[in-house]
């Protein structure tokens, strides 16, 4: 499993002028989506060579990140009109470290998580709605806002986690995938019984051996300017791997300049 995170991290490693010099490429991306990911990826993955590439001048990673997104002081009605996981996502950029945990419950009990939707009927935004959800509501699971849930509420959002990234590999849809396997990894810091962590373990296997390693092989010379597309989903697969192999990097103990700047 060490091996998916080493494969990555160098497919990244490689790709590092593709952030660099984003500003400087026409991409039918924007700015704030790029960089945004960027950011949390480093934050998740403790990726300390890649983040001295980047930001070779030691910026301010959380003041990079919230001049990115256009938070509530500065625009209220926008604020007003984003979704659930927009919200949650704006808390837990500004707040990190202390959550507001009755906010994050009643936008949490709005959110996907929540919602009762056929799997027939979702199409692919619901299903990345859900996970941002999760990773913004439950701080990829450091927070201890799920257990302020009924264990029949995480109960519900866990059997929804599986069945979903169910469907995401019957789909071999992998970059859908891969954010759920981080979701069901979360899992493995709360309660779990033992037929739910076998459940689990059985996907992720099947996950990291049908459709992680054929990927990465197939894409470990990628050129990022020549096929952006493929970008977020190294990403997040590199943000799996790290997770799978050291446990997620708290902002507390990373060591890539989150709070600090060196100008």
């Amino acid at each position: 499993m060490r091996e998916i995170e080493k494969s990555a991290s160098n497919i990244l490693g490689g790709n590092w002028r593709f952030f660099y010099n984003f500003n400087n490429k026409k991409y039918p991306l924007s700015k704030e989506k790029v960089i945004g990911e960027l950011l949390i990826y480093l934050i998740i993955s403790n990726n300390q060579d890649l983040y001295k590439r980047i930001f070779s001048e030691g910026y301010n990673l959380k003041k990079c990140f919230q001049r990115l997104h256009k938070m509530e002081k500065a625009s209220p009605n926008r604020y007003i009109n984003l979704k659930p996981n927009e919200k949650l996502a704006s808390l837990w950029i500004e707040s990190r470290g202390e959550i507001d945990e009755h906010t994050t419950i009643r936008l949490l009990r709005q959110s996907e998580l929540f919602l009762e939707n056929d799997l027939s009927l979702c199409d692919y935004l619901d299903l990345y709605n859900f996970t941002h959800d999760f990773f913004w509501g439950f701080d990829f699971g450091n927070s201890r806002t799920v257990q302020s849930l009924s264990e029949e509420e995480q109960a519900e959002i866990m059997d929804k986690s599986i069945s979903n990234f169910y469907f995401a590999l019957l789909e071999q849809h992998i970059d859908l995938a891969s954010e759920y396997a981080i979701v069901l990894l979360c899992w493995f810091k709360t309660k779990l019984t033992s037929s739910s962590m076998k459940k689990i373990e059985q996907l992720l296997e099947h996950f990291c051996t049908e459709l992680v390693e054929p990927f990465l092989t197939e894409y470990k010379d990628i050129d990022f300017q020549k096929n952006y597309k493929v970008y977020h989903t190294i990403l997040v697969i590199d943000m799996f791997g790290s997770c799978l192999s050291y446990g997620y990097v708290s902002e507390e103990n990373s060591t890539v300049n989150f709070d600090k700047s060196n100008k």
